[in-house]
């Protein structure tokens, strides 16, 4: 029997990592109930969908019906960026994605949640690609990190690991991060915010990223900046509250299983992961292939949550008396 889903209905095409930092806190909590068995004799885990091209590989592994070959019926539950927590404190769905450092820091506010398992770092994926670049007008006297210090970048999300990617990079030239002017550009505005001297550089995710660098106007002489201060610490995860994870021991294992299966086998099946992008999110097929995705990874450990905590600590987004401690069993 194939599981049961719900459709995903998203008005972007693309997002970058700094997205799913944006969060809740303010939804009522509440008990989480036990897991209902489906009538085929699966066990129902009411998982939250949003769209975020790595996030592809999970979708991907229910398509391929590799939840269902380890006990679970997955129930694709659609969610905004501002409920990925605020859905599993109110008990909406079982368990969602969101990212490394949008887990820690809502740990930092004494939220109790706990990190399932992994499908993404920040590094780049197996066409080298990320899914962000900075970009510069074709040009530009910007050649090094270090150039950006005093200049203006539009992120796509401030506050995000956008941001601290860009300032993070200019750090680690020896300049003075800080001293970038950093606001906030749709991705869809960033290239003709370039053009019109409005910025000077930009942050951006896939498809509008390979795109612009197609028309000869732009430059990516830096990178991505993220992949560069974050490197291999987790970007997507799968998170549930900590009531959830320690009531429900059997269910959790069989979706890591899970999970370690789908990242496998999305991280061998490019083709298949960006059909799902169309299948899923709507992305458009004639540009899928400019949609680059990072590294995929299922494991996380304490190592990259600490790599993420220092980060956002050393920008003020952390306060260095929160604990973050248990988010990763």
């Amino acid at each position: 029997m194939i599981p049961q889903r719900r459709h995903v209905r998203t008005r972007s095409i693309a997002a970058t990592a700094g997205i799913l930092l944006a969060l809740t806190t303010t939804a009522c909590g509440g008990t989480q109930s036990a897991p209902a068995a489906s009538e085929n004799g699966l066990t129902t885990v009411r998982l939250g969908n949003v769209q975020l091209s790595d996030y592809a590989a999970v979708l991907l592994g229910v398509d391929q019906g590799i939840f269902e070959r380890n006990g679970l019926n997955i129930e694709l539950v659609d969610i905004t960026p501002a409920d990925l927590v605020g859905g599993l404190l109110s008990g909406q769905v079982d368990m969602n994605p969101n990212t490394g450092p949008g887990v820690v820091m809502a740990a930092g506010k004494g939220i109790p949640l706990a990190v399932v398992g992994g499908v993404s770092t920040f590094q780049a994926g197996p066409d080298g690609r990320t899914g962000s670049t900075l970009l510069v007008e074709a040009g530009s006297p910007i050649r090094t990190a270090a150039d950006l210090e005093g200049k203006t970048v539009g992120v796509n999300l401030l506050a995000s690991a956008s941001e601290y990617g860009v300032r993070g990079v200019v750090d680690q030239a020896g300049g003075d991060g800080s001293g970038v002017s950093i606001i906030e550009v749709p991705f869809s505005a960033m290239g003709e915010s370039i053009t019109a001297d409005r910025i000077d550089a930009a942050l951006i995710g896939d498809p509008f990223a390979s795109l612009l660098l197609k028309t000869g106007q732009f430059e990516a002489p830096l990178g991505d900046p993220i992949e560069q201060v974050f490197g291999p610490a987790p970007r997507v995860v799968v998170t549930g509250t900590r009531d959830y994870v320690e009531t429900n021991p059997e269910v959790v294992d069989k979706f890591r299983t899970a999970l370690d299966e789908a990242v496998e086998y999305a991280d061998s099946h490019p083709d298949d992961m960006r059909a799902a992008m169309v299948q899923h999110f709507g992305t458009p097929a004639d540009t899928v292939g400019d949609t680059g995705y990072p590294a995929l990874e299922s494991r996380v450990d304490a190592t990259g949550i600490d790599e993420i905590t220092n980060i956002l600590r050393e920008n003020g987004a952390l306060d260095s008396s929160a604990d973050v401690s248990g988010l990763t069993r």
